[in-house]
């Protein structure tokens, strides 16, 4: 339902550079989506629509929001 996301490799390196390597890919991402056209898709829509209806009955079930 998304674009392929920014990949980033937190495993390599020294750690004090994760936070620049992830700054990088956010600016990335950003420029990415500035040149991307942002339309609504019709079917993600309808997706979130029938998450809202599932995802409060499940989490009532797990957590006893019935009671």
């Amino acid at each position: 339902m998304v674009p392929e996301p920014e990949w980033f490799d937190w495993s390599t390196g020294h750690p004090n550079f994760y936070g620049e390597r992830f700054l990088t890919d956010v600016e990335n991402a950003t420029a990415r989506l500035a040149t991307a056209p942002r339309r609504l898709d019709p079917d993600f829509l309808d997706h979130r629509v029938q998450e809202n209806k599932t995802i409060p009955t499940a989490y009532a079930q797990v957590y006893g929001g019935d009671q």
